[in-house]
């Protein structure tokens, strides 16, 4: 999992530098980094960038677009998964 870490992080990190935050392949890679926080357990980070990729969408592509509620759903699961682990979320989405 370390090399995927290592790997999700330059991916993130050079589509940002390279294209910035508001483009549609650095939101993909914001998400991407999220599963891999997630599956190195690293729980806070995770949550935070599902929570910035669905957000960063949402900015880029609009509300109504299927990344979107892909990113909407996917934090969803995540926040579900975490009450299941027993884990307690500081931040919670809310919808509008």
């Amino acid at each position: 999992m370390e090399e995927a870490e290592r790997l999700g992080r330059i991916s993130f990190t050079s589509f940002e530098e390279v294209y910035g935050s508001g483009h549609p392949n650095t939101v993909t890679r914001v998400h991407e980094w999220a599963v891999i926080l997630e599956k190195s357990k690293r729980f806070q980070e995770a949550s935070e960038m599902y929570q910035r990729a669905f957000r960063d969408s949402e900015k880029v592509l609009g509300h109504n677009r299927p990344e979107t509620a892909n990113y909407i759903r996917n934090y969803e699961n995540f926040k579900r998964r975490e009450q299941a682990r027993g884990e307690i979320m500081v931040d919670d989405l809310t919808m509008s």
